[in-house]
């Protein structure tokens, strides 16, 4: 939604990783952290994967009558450019996840 830049996308999930793992070690929990990084990747890709094509044609699409500039504040090429960045990104984290998913416990 552009509330921040494409660019910033490592940063935010970062600083929320790092959250949420405090949080879940304040709560007593104390198992391996790379199943909740496997985790937050799958929800990730599975979320935005079977969503962003989606939005992508349906908002940005020749017959759209959905007002790109009011709802993003940006122009529809300045969106499709920065839902290319997050399609990037999340091609990285898909290969993480297949990393993570073949690396056996430490």
């Amino acid at each position: 939604m552009f509330e921040r830049s494409p660019e910033e996308l490592a940063d935010l999930e970062s600083v929320a990783l790092e959250g949420y793992a405090a949080g879940l070690a304040d709560a007593g929990w104390s198992g391996d952290l790379r199943l909740v990084r496997l985790g937050y990747l799958i929800a990730a890709l599975i979320w935005m994967g079977a969503t962003l094509p989606g939005w992508t044609a349906y908002i940005l699409g020749e017959g759209s009558n959905i007002d790109v500039q009011a709802m993003f504040g940006r122009s529809k090429d300045e969106v499709l450019r920065g839902w290319l960045v997050l399609a990037e990104f999340l091609m990285e984290r898909a290969e993480e996840a297949r990393s993570l998913i073949r690396t056996p416990d430490p």
